[in-house]
């Protein structure tokens, strides 16, 4: 399967299973009877390649939010803003584990030393690597909006294309061509999902994502000290990768409903693969616990 869903979702996403070379073509897989409670199949298809994570290319969400109080005379204008523009790219807390549970992971992969990186599980590894590089990111683009250069290209960016993976480091002959594309959303800016070595962004840019990676590092290395992480890293042979700042969205629809309890609020709208709407809901709404409101 392409990735993980939301627990408490009623979702919906292709799997990919071993069939028999010679299994009748309209026949249904003998493993359809064994499916649990609430499991349907709605659709099936001979494939030759098995799904890899990851290749999806984005999620459609359809969110029902009860109980909403209060009122929001600008809410309108805030959701065209972010259709037009995106949101802040956070992950959101489904990355960190139930009640942050995943930074114990962390803290128990900093106490083993870096030379026997290799006796570590590759679950644990996995969930580590992006514990690790999802807190780093989100404490690199919490700077940038307290800069308001989330949307501001700076000499040493990374910037992709729109529509591809294809990036580019912003120069000084580039800085004003690049804003301008920035505008038009032709492209994007880009943070750091840490590996080995020194940040791929130049400039102040790469400066900054290395002083956070080094404190982040330290606060949840072995006895306060970065050391392993760097080590670990470079053991497994982590590559640098990019996340957009801001996450774009599509098909974008908004519609309030009055019931018995309140009112409700409804939302679909289009993601990107890896973005998390939970993200978006926090720049909308108010969904604290200690809030009294939604």
């Amino acid at each position: 399967f392409c990735g993980l869903k939301d627990k408490q979702a009623v979702t919906t996403q292709w799997f990919s299973l071993p069939l028999p070379p010679k299994h009748p073509p309209h026949t249904d897989p003998d493993w359809f009877a064994a499916l649990p409670n609430g499991v349907r199949v709605v659709r099936w298809a001979p494939h030759r390649k098995k799904i890899r994570r990851g290749i999806h290319q984005g999620n459609r969400f359809t969110l029902v939010i009860h109980g909403v109080t209060g009122e929001d005379a600008g809410f309108d204008h805030r959701l065209a803003t972010l259709n037009q523009h995106g949101f802040p790219n956070y992950f959101a807390e489904q990355r960190f584990g139930h009640q942050g549970g995943n930074y114990n992971l962390l803290h128990k992969i900093a106490a083993i030393p870096a030379e026997q990186s290799a006796s570590i599980s590759r679950a644990d590894r996995n969930w580590g690597l992006s514990t690790l590089r999802a807190e780093l990111f989100n404490h690199c683009l919490s700077q940038r909006l307290a800069q308001r250069s989330d949307v501001l290209a700076q000499v040493g960016d990374l910037a992709q294309l729109a529509g591809s993976h294809s990036r580019f480091l912003v120069t000084v002959e580039e800085l004003a061509r690049t804003q301008t594309r920035l505008g038009e959303g032709d492209v994007a800016l880009t943070g750091p999902l840490w590996g080995e070595g020194a940040s791929p962004a130049g400039g102040d840019i790469g400066l900054n994502e290395a002083v956070i990676a080094h404190q982040i590092m330290a606060q949840l290395g072995r006895e306060n000290t970065p050391t392993y992480w760097p080590q670990h890293l470079a053991a497994w042979r982590v590559e640098h990768d990019r996340r957009l700042l801001r996450a774009p969205l599509s098909d974008l629809q908004s519609t309030w409903l009055d019931v018995a309890d309140g009112r409700q609020l409804q939302l679909s709208f289009t993601l990107d693969a890896g973005a998390y709407a939970t993200a978006l809901l926090r720049e909308l709404i108010d969904l604290s616990p200690d809030s009294g409101k939604a």
